[in-house]
Formats: structure tokens, C-alpha cells, sequence
């Protein structure tokens, strides 16, 4: 469970506002007073697109729907969104609406079925706004996505000119010259990692469409070769699309529409607790700790860097106790009870370890986080590290997606300690293989949590075989991950395949 660094730093921003979603306004108005006051608190009054924007006005009225004003309205005959934009395919209208009664109804409510209604514009009635934020501060286009996706939300899709416009107006009251949207080219494609379809586009001369084309269709000129040009969609202030480096740092428009996944996610009925330490306050011996570890999570607790240590902090309730961990001493080698060799990192306190008497042989951390040798019968308390298996298959963004969720990660394996203690786990069931946490990013492999790329176990296509007992050879990577699959996967035979991220598998969260 221990958090990428990322999401460390996420909680330090000082951002204002509340992020872009549907606001619901019992404060009954006329539809155009009810528009003022959406473009002067929020964006505007909302736009209903589709089943998702139906469901967000339910979500935001309290779980039922009211009688309340949205953004349609008739201009000219034709109907639009008060934002900009026509209609699309979704038009839940009630029987026989809109039917113009009296020939003054040019404005729109939905009713609580969610159908839509014609109705007179000085009628007071509640209301809903739609509200995206800007945020100012610049990140990287993964940085924003996590940004937004742990306030519930997601970058900004714009499946429609409607919501384009919208995005749009947000951007130009700011100086700002162009922001992060939820593009992204991922399978040789550009897609919305909301979920969205792609339909309305906007691409500029790299791309080569009009935003403002006005729904006709034409077939956009998109970047292709995103390792060249970038492979994260930006919005510019003139309302064109770009492909850039997602290494760039650049503010970016949230929106609060959860995606279709995290939907998903919710129904998904997984056992278990993910991976995490886990302190257990039954003084044993060592030997009976370790088994109790084995037979009721994966194994005891490694320390093998200074995250470990939090988490164990974390775990034991903010202050370290007296306790063992999975260190022991074997033919005058220390190792970690679920394999794998000490890690530079050993916070042993001074003098330690001294094998007094000659019968230390495990190790113990102590309040301070500082490591003892200490004789094995001796009873304390003691921390299991605890991996589960997902057995559900998703894809590789959903699996990340999912383990986030739960406040950890897909598992890294930066040391061959983590490694065997992964592939212990794997072997428990018939799995062939499992997503972890290994992702080619601008032009390398890396674990998205931030951990150091240390131990590598490539397979043929890599190189290197787990089993070097921590000696360095050069792995030959994957490359091209445009054509063999940019995510990574552990085999049950300890090995690292570069695998089509959109391919279904289990796997295992940390």
C-alpha cells in the first residue's frame, strides 16, 4: 500500500475552487436569471449529452431528480446547449415534447423520469449548472490525470462541440495559452481515457479539422507517430487540439464526470485486503511469526527502503514498536524471509548487528526504525507484508485504476526481494501471468509508483533472468512498445513480458 510519491505531492497543492462536475441550485429562478447565475458561480448552465450527464444531475440533486432547468435552449428555431453547441443523438424528450405550447416555450427542464420538456423561460424553477475548473498549477499529463482522478473525477473529455466550448470559455478568461485535456494516444489510436467516444475532433494543422465545423464530418488529420510528436492531447486558447510531450508541464481543466470504469469498478466484488504491511500485536518467536505470516498473508514484512518504514509506522497505528520483521541471518548472509539480499539501504542501529552470545540470527526494528540482530525464541510482536492477487481481468489502466482506488498501486518490483515475494504469490493459483506496475514511458520502462528501475527479470524479449542474485548484466529491454505492448507483466515463471496494455489479465496490487 505504499503510495507513489506522486500522490505524496498531490497533497501538498494549494488549489482552490471546486473541480468541474453538475451543481444542483434549489433556488427557484427564471431559465435566463438561472443561466447569470451559472456563468457568474460556475460555467453554465448544464448541457445533457448523454445517460452519464443524466446520471450526474440525479447524483448532484441528492439521488432524485427535480423539475429543474438545464442549458437547452431554441435559437432561431434550432435547439442548443447555453454553452455552445447542437444536439446530439441524446434527446430523452417526454411524449409529444417539444410541442411549443402557446408558442412561447423555448427553454428546457428535465423532469424527475429524466425526460426533457419545452417550457416559458419566466417559469421559476430550480436549476442546474455545470462548473469545470482550471487548475493553474502546471504538472505532466499523468500528474493532472492523477489530480483529477483522486478528487473523483477525470480530465476533461470533449466528445461534443458543446462540451469543446464550454472547456473552451474556461480557458479564455484565463492568460493561460493551452491546458491538458483527458486525450491520449494509447493502441495506435487517439482516444478519451474517460471512456468517451471519439466524435467531434478538433485537431490543429497537425491535425488539420476546425473546431468549429459545427458537427459535419471530416476526417481529421490526426498526429500519428506519438513517439515522435507527443502522445498527450492538449486544448489551446484559439480552441484547437495538439499532441505534445507528456512530460510538459501545463495547467489543466477537470471534470467531475466519473468515468464508465470507476463505475465498474464499484461492482466489482473482490475479497481480501490489498497489499499492504499489516502489524499483528500477538507476541510469538520469530519462526512461529514467519509461518503465521505465510499461512495468513504472503510473508514477513521486508524493510528495504525508507517507504517500508513508514508503511510499517502506518500499520503499527503512527509509532514504531519493539517488533520483527523478515530479516534473517542465513550461512552468515542476511536475507529477507520471502528471499532477496539486503538492499543498500540498512538502518542498523550502532553496533548492530553484533550476534551477542552467538545466537542472533533475525533481525527487529525498534521505535526508531533503527534494526537489531536478536535470538529467534524471544517473543514480540511483528509485521506481515501482505500481496493479494486481483483475480478479476482488466485491462492494464483498469487494473492501475483499480488499485488506486484502494489507496496503493500495481505492484513494483524494484528489488528481487519484492520480486520473489510477488512470485510466491502467482504461484498460489493457475495464473499464467498477472499485470504489475511496469509501463514504457517516454522512450524507457519504469514503475509507475516511482520506484527506481534496480532489479530487472526481462524475458527472451528482455534478456535477463531474475535468477542473477542481484549481479548486474545489461537487460535488453522491450523497445518499440508501439508494436510489442508498452505494460508490463510478471510470468509465473519470474519472468517480465511487454504485454498490449488492452489485454485482460490479473494481477497484483501493493
Amino acid at each position: 500500500m505504499d503510495r507513489p510519491l506522486l500522490w505524496i505531492l498531490l497533497h501538498t497543492y494549494a488549489l482552490s475552487g471546486v473541480l468541474g462536475r453538475h451543481v444542483f441550485v434549489d433556488q427557484p429562478r427564471g431559465w435566463a436569471d438561472a443561466q447569470k447565475t451559472c456563468r457568474a458561480e460556475h460555467t453554465d448552465l448544464s448541457p445533457v449529452t448523454s445517460v452519464r450527464d443524466t446520471d450526474g444531475l440525479r447524483e448532484a440533486s441528492g439521488g432524485t431528480l427535480k423539475r429543474s432547468w438545464v442549458g437547452l435552449h431554441r435559437n432561431n428555431s434550432v435547439w442548443r446547449w447555453s454553452g455552445g453547441g447542437v444536439l446530439t443523438d441524446y434527446q430523452p424528450w417526454q411524449d409529444w415534447e417539444p410541442n411549443n405550447w402557446l408558442g412561447n416555450e423555448w427553454v428546457v427542464e428535465i423532469r424527475p423520469t429524466g425526460e426533457w420538456n419545452d417550457r416559458q423561460e419566466y417559469k421559476n424553477s430550480s436549476f442546474f449548472c455545470i462548473s469545470l475548473t482550471l487548475v493553474s498549477e502546471n504538472l505532466r499529463w499523468e500528474e493532472a490525470l492523477e489530480h483529477c482522478r483522486r478528487q473523483e473525477g477525470d480530465l476533461l473529455a470533449m466528445p461534443s462541440d458543446t462540451r469543446h466550448l464550454l472547456a473552451l470559455s474556461e480557458l479564455q478568461k484565463t492568460q493561460t495559452q493551452r491546458v491538458w485535456v483527458g486525450l491520449r494516444y494509447l493502441r495506435n489510436r487517439w482516444l478519451w481515457v474517460n471512456g468517451d467516444p471519439m466524435g467531434f475532433q478538433g485537431w490543429s494543422k497537425a491535425g488539420g479539422r476546425s473546431p468549429e465545423a459545427n458537427g459535419e464530418e471530416t476526417l481529421p488529420r490526426e498526429p500519428r507517430c506519438p513517439a515522435l510528436d507527443g502522445s498527450c492531447g492538449a486544448l489551446t486558447r484559439e480552441g484547437l487540439w495538439e499532441a505534445r510531450d507528456c512530460q510538459e508541464k501545463l495547467s489543466f481543466i477537470s471534470a467531475m464526470d466519473r468515468p464508465l470504469l470507476w463505475i465498474l469498478l464499484l461492482t466489482y466484488a473482490l475479497s481480501g485486503v490489498l497489499g499492504r504491511h499489516v502489524f499483528v500485536d500477538q507476541p510469538r518467536g520469530w519462526a512461529d511469526a514467519q509461518k503465521t505470516c505465510r499461512a495468513e498473508h504472503t510473508d514477513l514484512s521486508p524493510v528495504t527502503s525508507v517507504r517500508d518504514t513508514d508503511g510499517l509506522r502506518k500499520a503499527s497505528g503512527g509509532t514504531l514498536k519493539w517488533s520483527w520483521m523478515g530479516l534473517h541471518k542465513n550461512n552468515s548472509v542476511w536475507r529477507w524471509s520471502g528471499g532477496g539480499v539486503l538492499t543498500d539501504y540498512q538502518p542498523w542501529k550502532d553496533t548492530e548487528p553484533n550476534n551477542y552470545r552467538g545466537i542472533e540470527w533475525v533481525g527487529l526494528i525498534n521505535p526508531n526504525g533503527e534494526w537489531y540482530d536478536d535470538q529467534e525464541p524471544t517473543r514480540r510482536s511483528f509485521f506481515c507484508i501482505s500481496l493479494t492477487l486481483v483475480s478479476e481481468n482488466l485491462r492494464w489502466e483498469e487494473a492501475l485504476e483499480h488499485c488506486r482506488r484502494q489507496e496503493g498501486d500495481l505492484l513494483a518490483m524494484p528489488s528481487d526481494t519484492r520480486h520473489l515475494l510477488a512470485l510466491s504469490e502467482l504461484q498460489k493459483t493457475q495464473t499464467q501471468r498477472v499485470w504489475v506496475g511496469l509501463r514504457y514511458l517516454r522512450n524507457r520502462w519504469l514503475w509507475v509508483n516511482g520506484d527506481p528501475m534496480g532489479f530487472q527479470g526481462w524475458s527472451k524479449a528482455g534478456g535477463r533472468s531474475p535468477r542473477d542474485n542481484g549481479e548486474e548484466t545489461l537487460p535488453r529491454e522491450p523497445r518499440c512498445p508501439a508494436l510489442d505492448g508498452s505494460c508490463g507483466a510478471l510470468t509465473r515463471e519470474g519472468l517480465w513480458e511487454a504485454r498490449d496494455c488492452q489485454e485482460k489479465l490479473s494481477f497484483i496490487c501493493d
